[in-house]
């Protein structure tokens, strides 16, 4: 269940040099420099995401724009030796879910169990568009 981690070349050879198997998982050292570079990541899209909503503040767009971002599944970092996204371990099924709107409590972290399939009605709900009951056939 690697497969995709295993895909990208870099990943690939390292993975390959540390003799890394489901029986046999990468060094400490492999696995840190994996973990940096995802951690890396996840901070500069941060960083970004915190330019776009300082740039709608000082156009003084805040008080209507509603801003959601969300992946669409975690990210296993050597956890249970796994390495991809395609599980049902928590690492998996955790997503990022970040919401910016007028009616929002700012600087707030929830816990909450969320759904996916909530985004589209809860966008709709905060930009005073009808929710709908169901989804469309077509």
């Amino acid at each position: 269940s690697c497969g995709e981690f295993l895909s990208y070349n870099d990943s690939h050879e390292e993975a390959k040099q540390d003799h890394f198997s489901q029986d046999h998982p990468m060094s400490d050292i492999v696995t840190k420099t994996h973990r940096r570079a995802y951690y890396a990541t996840t901070s500069f899209v941060d960083a970004q995401v915190g330019r776009v909503l300082e740039a709608l503040d000082s156009m003084g767009l805040t008080n209507n724009t509603v801003v959601m971002l969300w992946g669409d599944h975690g990210w296993h970092l050597g956890e249970n030796n796994e390495w991809a996204k395609h599980t049902n371990f928590e690492h998996a099924t955790h997503v990022p879910l970040i919401v910016s709107s007028p009616e929002g409590q700012h600087g707030t972290v929830s816990q909450a169990l969320t759904e996916l399939v909530d985004v589209y009605p809860t966008l709709a709900d905060l930009a005073g568009l009808p929710v709908p009951t169901e989804c469309p056939v077509d």
